[in-house]
Parts: structure tokens; sequence; C-alpha cells
């Protein structure tokens, strides 16, 4: 019999007759259209989230309660059993699965309440209509590894999603239009009450100081705050969306100087989409033991943008709360989209996973998949097109013949449209082969303020057109000449990374960010740390101190007295190209140095040059510095390996046979650099590859 279990299937309306079904829109691209039935969704998905924010938090399908599936509040959902007071596969390879069916579940209920609740209220002869629109609607991605324009003419940078930056819109109601709160700007408690209020008892938020939380925030304290300090005014309460702080942290990832200070969203993307099997892409968790050599995955990308969406004390940046956020759903579409463009470039191993490993038949608790109470594991789950909805690059219908799927044809559409959209690595390559070197150093320092800006530096995209720059010609390209006339049909170079590993609780649990430089360590905190010209990206460790006197998450605990071991990378070839090609000096933060430019991208150059100028900092949650010795099990390496990039862009590139530097972090006086005593894997320290 039927239970009252509350089954999982995603919106199946609006399917075609040959297998067709709608597409997640890129959030911007979404909510900038104005054809009427992009207009008639914005109405229709505001006006569903906002009812599910005035539900009774006590409600299974409140957004409150859907939302605290992910951790807070700890109770049970849908009748699942709480063995382990958390749900969320965090450090494991169902991690980004698991997240599948999560969305959908939102992405369901929404449609539901359009449907049933807000569609009722309009005028008898607009229902066809408002359903159609409903029918056809999917949840948006937010695609935070491309650059885009808010109108036209912008400069295309990094940047929040439109759709969270509107505190009120424009809105089509059944009385015509009107301005309403966006409920995307962040999320509400019903009444004001707030989330660790005793009346809403079992249903309180514990974790502190989230529980005197009225509304979600966004970067509330740029400068840090400690948590006894946070959300004590009426304001804070209410929340504070500072989108700035989330849009800067994502431009903290530089292109100046002639190119890349940093490394590139884009590139980090693009290398973990090429990552097999799927367990090493899906997660950061290491083996121990193991010869795992990958110490980045999608997971790790994940989390540095929980940070960043976070903040201080900022509701996404904690696992307990952040689902609350409505940014946290956009964020998760588009690791979902991840997880759909790797499946569709390794469909044979997608399959073999499927299976043959155990993880793959794994409950994906607490989402059911009927009203029997069967659960969801990954075989289940694995298709979009099951839940009603695809994205825009993996159109799987397109693609059968006869009901035939060309899964090959897929794959190298995908890898075509990867190259161009995100492969910023080849891209780099291949500008710096045609453009020369600067005949003598730079004449600021990299710490200069100016640096950035200096005249003398153009950008290496307008480099090779042939402009002359103070009557020297910057290109090596013959007039008339383009680049593909030129560069190899393999165009091959050494590759960079900066590598970690560490104790994900290595301090109870509390989150920190490990930072890596290539130049001085910035004075200050918080944003003089992320906007600094040095720092070549970061790795955020997204975890929640232990609670087990307030029923906290006991498979976190476990993880705990396992030494649970994660992983992040760095690519640095682009930053370190930039440093090269435009023979940027580097002071010895006041020592003498040896090595001031960079020479060349030869391992011989790099490895000394590094060796003086490569550093790292870890810092907590409110942007100040923690002595690294207390990163237990923590070690930072630099390793260099083969990259190969194709002029034909059906083959994605290739990062293979990587070796660990050792001598440019073996002497550090903190002892968290890699040493070859360190045994870090079996293999030493390939990041990437295709297998």
């Amino acid at each position: 019999m039927p239970g009252s279990y509350y089954p999982i299937r995603g919106i199946q309306a609006g399917r075609g007759p040959n297998g067709e079904v709608p597409v997640r829109m890129e959030a911007d691209d979404w909510w900038k259209s104005k054809r009427p039935i992009h207009v008639t969704q914005h109405s229709l998905a505001l006006a569903a989230l906002a009812k599910m924010y005035d539900t009774d938090p006590h409600d299974k399908l409140s957004y409150y309660q859907i939302a605290g599936i992910h951790n807070q509040p700890i109770v049970p959902w849908d009748g699942t059993p709480f063995e382990n007071k958390n749900y969320c596969m965090h450090g494991q390879p169902n991690f980004p699965v698991w997240h599948r069916p999560y969305v959908v579940l939102l992405e369901q209920r929404m449609y539901e309440v359009m449907i049933n609740d807000i569609i009722p209220q309009y005028p008898e002869d607009e229902h066809k209509e408002l359903r159609k629109a409903a029918a056809q609607w999917r949840f948006p991605f937010w695609d935070w590894a491309t650059k885009k324009v808010d109108k036209p003419g912008d400069v295309p940078n990094y940047n929040v999603p439109l759709l969270v930056r509107e505190e009120f819109v424009d809105v089509r109601t059944p009385t015509g239009m009107e301005r309403k709160k966006n409920p995307f700007y962040e999320f509400w408690m019903k009444d004001g009450v707030k989330m660790g209020d005793p009346k809403l008892d079992p249903d309180v938020v514990t974790k502190e100081p989230y529980s005197r939380t009225a509304a979600t925030s966004r970067h509330a304290y740029v400068d840090g705050a400690d948590a006894k300090d946070a959300y004590l005014q009426q304001d804070y309460i209410d929340g504070i969306q500072n989108n700035d702080g989330v849009k800067d942290q994502l431009q903290a990832w530089k292109a100046e100087s002639g190119g890349n200070l940093s490394g590139t969203l884009r590139d980090w993307f693009y290398r973990i989409l090429l990552i097999t099997p799927f367990p090493e892409f899906a997660t950061k968790k290491v083996e121990k033991g193991g010869d795992s050599e990958h110490y980045t995955a999608c997971e790790d990308i994940h989390d540095v943008l929980h940070d960043w969406g976070g903040g201080s004390h900022g509701h996404m940046g904690a696992p307990a709360v952040g689902a609350m956020d409505p940014l946290f759903w956009l964020h998760h579409a588009n690791v979902d989209r991840m997880m759909e463009l790797w499946a569709g470039l390794h469909p044979k191993l997608s399959k073999e996973w499927l299976e043959n490993d155990p993880d793959a038949t794994v409950n994906l608790i607490p989402f059911r998949s009927n009203e029997y109470g069967d659960y969801f594991n990954a075989r289940d789950s694995w298709s979009p097109e099951g839940f009603g909805y695809t994205y825009p690059e993996t159109k799987r219908w397109k693609y059968t013949t006869n009901g035939v799927f060309d899964e090959d044809k897929l794959a190298e559409d995908l890898s075509v449209h990867l190259n161009k959209k995100y492969n910023s690595a080849a891209s780099a390559q291949r500008k710096a082969a045609v453009t020369k070197t600067r005949d003598s150093a730079h004449d600021k320092t990299i710490t200069h303020p100016d640096v950035a800006a200096n005249d003398t530096a153009p950008k290496i995209g307008h480099q090779i057109g042939g402009q002359e720059v103070n009557g020297v010609k910057i290109t090596t390209l013959e007039d008339g000449k383009k680049p593909e006339d030129v560069l190899a049909d393999v165009l091959a170079a050494p590759d960079y990374v900066a590598n970690v590993v560490y104790e994900k609780y290595a301090i109870d649990g509390d989150p920190f960010t490990i930072h890596f430089f290539i130049g001085n360590v910035p004075h200050g905190k918080g944003q003089a740390v992320a906007q600094a010209l040095t720092q070549v990206g970061e790795i955020y460790n997204f975890s929640d101190s232990i609670e087990f006197n307030k029923g906290g998450c006991a498979n976190c605990a476990q993880q705990k007295r396992d030494k649970h071991m994660s992983s992040g990378q760095v690519p640095l070839t682009n930053a370190l190209l930039t440093r090269h090609k435009q023979q940027i000096k580097h002071d010895g933060e006041g020592k003498a140095t040896k090595n001031d430019v960079l020479k060349s991208m030869a391992p011989e150059d790099v490895v000394p040059f590094l060796s003086e100028h490569f550093h790292w900092r870890v810092t907590d949650r409110n942007g100040d510095q923690i002595d690294k010795t207390r990163i237990k099990g923590m070690k930072v390496s630099i390793a260099v390996g083969n990259a190969e990039h194709f002029a034909d862009a059906k083959k994605l590139s290739n990062f293979t046979d990587y070796k660990i530097l050792y001598d440019i972090t073996k002497n550090a006086e903190s002892g968290t650099g890699a040493h070859p005593d360190d045994g870090l894997f079996a293999n030493a320290a390939h990041p990437v590859g295709l297998s």
C-alpha cells in the first residue's frame, strides 16, 4: 500500500514526442529574456518561491524544511531514519549525485505550487497560457565559470546572477503588474521568526550565529566578525545582501598586466571535466594509502563557490544552513550540469561506474522515488531526462535516430563546445606562442599598486593583432598571418599546478581557506588578501564544527575520528605565463632575491623562481590568519606535467605525467611544504587527464 511519502519525479509536463524535455537555462539568459513565455515564468517562479517561504516552517514541503535537508534544522525529513543526523554526502563519490534529486525536489515543488496555488488565482481565461509557461519552466543554473555582461557594451566579467541582485522586481499578478519583494534576493522566515526561536522546536537551527537570523545574508561582515558578535543588530538579523562582496571574490581571479595574474575559473572548470574515473571527478576525499593522482574535483570548485557566495558568516559558506540561501540552488544546478557534462564526455566510463561500483546502488536518502518509500540511488537518478529536464549542451534527442542514441557524436560536440568556451589554458598557450617576451623587466614590481594598469603591459589579446607598443611590434606573426596559420597541430608545453592535502576536521570542523601566492603575502585580512595581485588561487574547507551537544552530524564526527583527508588544486600555468611574458618583477618580501623575474617556463627557471616567491597562508572564517601548523596533515606541493593542446577542436587537451617539484616546498619553515619523505600518494602527482 502506498504510504504518505513524497515521491520525487521531477516536472513531467512539457515533454515532446521525440524525447524532448525542457531545458534548464543559464540564470542571466532566463532572467534577461523578453520572450513572453519567459516573462510569464519570471512571475510564476517568484510567486511560487515566495509562497514556499511563507508556508508553515513545520511543513515538510516548506522551503525552510526542504533547505534543512542539507543539515539544519536537524530533524528527519519525510519519515527517513536519521541515525547519522545528516543526509548530505559531502566527501563521498555520490556527492554530486545526491544533489540531483535534491535540486529536482525544489524544482518540482515550485511547479506544484505554480499549478495548485498561483495559477488558480488568475482569471480563468489566462490559465491555459500560464500552465503552458509553467510546463516549460525549469530551475535555472548559475554558470559561474563564464564571464558575462549585464547589458550590451559592458566588459564581460564574473558576477552573481542578475536574478539575485534586485531586491524588488515588477511582476505580473492576478490583478496586474505589481512591484514585489524578490524571493531570489534572500530567503526570509515566515512572520520574521528567528531560525533558532524555541517556538519552532524541534525544527530549530542550532548553528550559531545563524540561529539568530530571520533571513539569509551574503558577505554581511566584509572585514570579519566573531560569531558571538554577529547578527545582534536588527538590520543584520533581517538579512544583509552584499552581492558586491560575492562579485569581488569572483573577480579576484585577475586578468591584468597583459594576461592572467591568477588561475582562472574557466581553466579550473575545464580541467575537472577531464578527470576520470567518476569517483575521482566527484569528490576531493583522499583515500589513505591509495594511488589517487587527482588533487582537484567537482567538490573542490563547489566548495570555493560556497565560500565566495557566503563570505564572513554568510549562510552559503556554512554547510549547516547553506541551502537556506536561494543562491545555493542556482549554484547546485550548475554543479548538476557539471555532472551531466562529465557523463556526456565519458559515456563508457559512466556505464562502467554505474554497473560495477557498489556506491552506485547506495540509497540517496531521504529522496524517495515512489509512494511506497523506495529511495533513489545513482543508477535511478543518472539521467536528467528521467526527471524531465536537460541542459543547453546535452539535448540527447538531437543525437537519436530511429531510437539509436549516438553517444560518440554528443561527446565530440561537447568537446568542441568546452574547448571554445572554457579551455583558457589552450588559448593562453596559443597567444603566448605568437607574442614576444618583453626585452627588459617591468619597471614596477608586482606588489606595486600600478602594475596592473601599466601602459607598457597591454593585454595579450591585443598583442597578437600586430599593434605596436612604444614603436615595438609585439606579435611574432608575419603581416597577414593568423595564429592558426603558424601554430602546430599539437601545441605542447609544461603545465604547473599547486596542490594541497589536509585533514578536513583539522580544527574541529571549523572552516578555513588556504591561499596561494606568487609574490609577497599581503598584510591585513578578508578582501585585502582576496584582492592582492599576488594571490593566484585558494582552496576552501567547506565544513562545520562538530556539535554533539546540539544534535550535530554524527557522520561528520565519524569523519573527524577517521582523520578524513581532503585535497585541492589551483592551476598556475596561466599566472606564470603572464609573469614570464611581461617580465614582471617580484621582490622578496624585503629580502634579496636572485630570481626577481621568471626567465622562461622551463622547470630549470620555474623552480628557483617559485622557491623564492611561492607562499601559502591559512585564514579562518573571519579572515584572520591561522598558524599553518594547526592544519593537521597539510602538505602543499607544486607539480609540473605535460600539456597538449590540439588545433582540432574535437580533441580535448591532455594534461599528463606530473611530477612533484619538491625543491620548491621541502624547506618550508612551517613544515607544511611537501617533502619526498611524505609519501603523499603511491603515484606522484598527476592532477588531471583522460584515461
